[in-house]
């Protein structure tokens, strides 16, 4: 069991879960009430915001992120994800190497970034150098991470490191960090990269590894996991139908549908792609598009979907029509189009 440093003073522990874990945000260690209670203007900030991460349905406190284009956040569905969540508890502490280094991480599977502190970069990887954001998603690219509350979380660039879970004949893979300046504990990684690590190794060696490499996991629920991240899992968040009165589209135009998409409790503002249902029989001269949107941090969104009537005569749709379906998306990047 790895051994941690008191946050305000670095004493280092003589035994394992000597000192005490922050009660609010579960991330920090302290060796005694007066080095909380000294840290305590530093951290609160952070403790803050990591704390509002968790939510009543029992999310992993983590640090999502968000920008003006770009979203990057977990593409399961809440049912999926409640799935994942039964298996490995509501704060997922996973024991990994970075490039070859034996180490602690936090799993958040609401999200799709990880996160290194510069803090631990320096003291673990000092050659590693940290390259400009740009460098991954393109000049012109103004990623804004935050946590979940809204306080942005300040990162200094990004650094690729190889990861994998404890298994001497598993693969590593290479996962991009963004570099931060705030004091986590640990580093932080999205739920792809477990995903990741799994696909890439197969079932056979990734399973020892994730009963390995998780605490408080048994066998039965490694293998429930494994088995999970390899099966397919196009699952759809939700159908999108038109509302209760019927909608007349005129002769030769295009106009937006403003339909119910009843998602279930989404955590976050989320990414969605809208496609058509091929079961469902549209009137001949009628073209429903594929659309992205994004679905609130509520049970159900209204989003506009847009049609076209080529034909020379109007077009009545009925009510609670079925368009098509939602999927949740990994990422959004714009591309600049030279």
């Amino acid at each position: 069991m790895k051994s941690h440093l008191c946050d305000y003073c670095l004493k280092k522990e003589s035994r394992s879960n000597e000192f005490q874990i922050c009660s609010r945000c579960k991330i920090v260690h302290y060796c005694s009430k007066d080095c909380q209670r000294e840290h305590w203007v530093e951290h609160k900030t952070l403790c803050t915001s990591i704390k509002n991460l968790s939510t009543t349905a029992g999310t992993i406190p983590g640090l999502g992120d968000s920008a003006d284009m770009n979203m990057f956040v977990s593409h399961l569905t809440p049912k999926q994800r409640d799935a994942v969540v039964k298996l490995v508890g509501e704060k997922c502490q996973v024991k990994c190497q970075l490039n070859g280094k034996e180490t602690e991480i936090l799993w958040d599977t609401e999200a799709q970034v990880s996160i290194l502190p510069e803090r631990i970069l320096k003291d673990m990887f000092p050659a590693i150098p940290v390259k400009d954001i740009h460098e991954l998603f393109g000049a012109g690219s103004d990623l804004k991470l935050e946590a979940s509350n809204g306080t942005q979380i300040p990162y200094n660039g990004c650094v690729g490191v190889n990861f994998k879970l404890f298994n001497n004949s598993a693969k590593e893979i290479t996962v991009p960090f963004l570099v931060s300046n705030e004091d986590l504990n640990c580093p932080i990684i999205g739920y792809n990269v477990i995903e990741l690590f799994v696909k890439d190794n197969g079932p056979e060696t990734a399973l020892p590894a994730v009963a390995e490499s998780f605490d408080n996991v048994s066998n039965a629920e490694a293998s429930a996991l494994v088995n999970f991240m390899i099966s397919d899992l196009s699952e759809s968040l939700c159908a999108v139908r038109t509302s209760k009165k019927k909608v007349v589209i005129p002769s030769g135009q295009t106009m937006n549908i403003s339909c119910r998409a009843n998602t279930g409790p989404i955590r976050r503002h989320s990414p969605a792609l809208f496609e058509t249902d091929e079961q469902t029989h549209m009137p001949i001269g009628l073209t429903v598009q594929e659309a992205l949107t994004t679905v609130k941090q509520e049970k159900s969104s209204l989003i506009d979907i847009p049609v076209t009537n080529t034909t020379q005569h109007e077009i009545v749709l009925p009510g609670r029509l079925v368009l098509g379906n939602l999927e949740l998306i990994r990422s959004v990047i714009p591309l600049e189009v030279k």
